[in-house]
């Protein structure tokens, strides 16, 4: 009877030095977590891609510097063979240059 009731106590120690070990790694779970969201926020969050105006002006240059007393060029429509050789594929561009 002796021996059920050490090993019963034992058990019961077992099962607590368990239980604290849970709790330690849950908490270790919880603040990875945290961190990674952290990390997450600084990587992609809002205030990782601001743009300044001067910078957007930029892609403005051909709108800004374009001329508009000139008129649009004609569109002119090419065909070719497409490489297996059964069917016509039509492009249409703008010719800005004649061709030869």
């Amino acid at each position: 009877m002796e021996t059920q009731e050490i090993s019963i106590e034992n058990l019961l120690s077992i099962i607590e030095e368990k239980d604290r070990k849970i709790a330690e790694l849950e908490q270790q779970i919880k603040w990875f977590m945290s961190q990674i969201r952290l990390s997450r926020h600084k990587q992609f969050g809002v205030s990782s891609e601001q743009t300044n105006a001067t910078q957007i002006s930029i892609f403005n240059e051909a709108e800004s510097n374009a001329d508009l007393s000139v008129p649009e060029p004609k569109l002119t429509e090419v065909r070719h063979i497409i490489a297996n050789g059964h069917a016509l594929q039509r492009t249409s561009f703008r010719r800005t240059s004649p061709l030869r």
